[in-house]
């Protein structure tokens, strides 16, 4: 798909509002003061398993200073043409809404500075049901590949979220250039997205 990879030291945030410095407190007026770190797949919450993402890919979390608010971020850049890309946001917030919040999947298209730039023709909005509830989806075709959006919500489900948690789920994944990528294809895309329980960070 040819987008390029970010830079070792400074990444950009799947939050487009924002920029934030690994390892740095964040210093946007739009967003509440913080910390964001990288950390390992690991210690990552998401669960992804599909075959053609290049393995390992970029995780980050995002703590706000008071507590309020937590985004946990992940992308997958392919390596060569034979692998998919995806981006993942988990948004959380203890009341209202999180920080990053698309009511559906054509509005978090612009979360990511990597899709962006690019104009992308959406399918029929559809729902389906994974392991996390329902999910909002659309197909769309961006560049030379063909792509999925999706989005989840919740509203204090203590079963989804750290603790009684506002949450949205967001993200995308593109299947490798120019092969075909059916509807049923894209749907078992969003049903293989899942949470582990919350892991140990270091």
């Amino acid at each position: 798909m040819g987008f390029k990879r970010l830079a070792p030291i400074c990444r950009v945030l799947a939050f487009g509002l924002v920029i934030a410095v690994i390892g740095c407190s964040t210093s946007d007026p739009l967003r509440p003061k913080g910390r964001i770190i990288p950390i390992s797949a690991s210690e990552s919450r998401f669960d992804f398993p599909v075959s053609t993402l290049a393995s390992p890919g970029r995780f980050n979390l995002y703590t706000s200073n008071n507590g309020d608010y937590l985004e946990e971020t992940a992308q997958w850049t392919g390596e060569t043409f034979k692998d998919g890309e995806a981006g993942l946001l988990l948004s959380e917030a203890k009341a209202g809404p999180p920080l990053a919040d698309p009511t559906d999947p054509a509005a978090s298209f612009k979360l990511w500075p990597l899709l962006r730039g690019k104009t992308p023709t959406l399918g029929k909005p559809q729902q389906s049901q994974n392991t996390l509830g329902k999910v909002d989806w659309q197909r769309a075709a961006i560049g030379t590949s063909a792509c999925v959006l999706f989005v989840q919500r919740w509203a204090g489900d203590a079963s989804i979220t750290d603790g009684s948690r506002y949450a949205t789920l967001s993200g995308y994944y593109c299947n490798p250039p120019g092969e075909t990528f059916s509807a049923e294809a894209a749907e078992n895309v969003v049903k293989a997205l899942g949470l582990r329980d919350s892991p140990k960070r270091q």
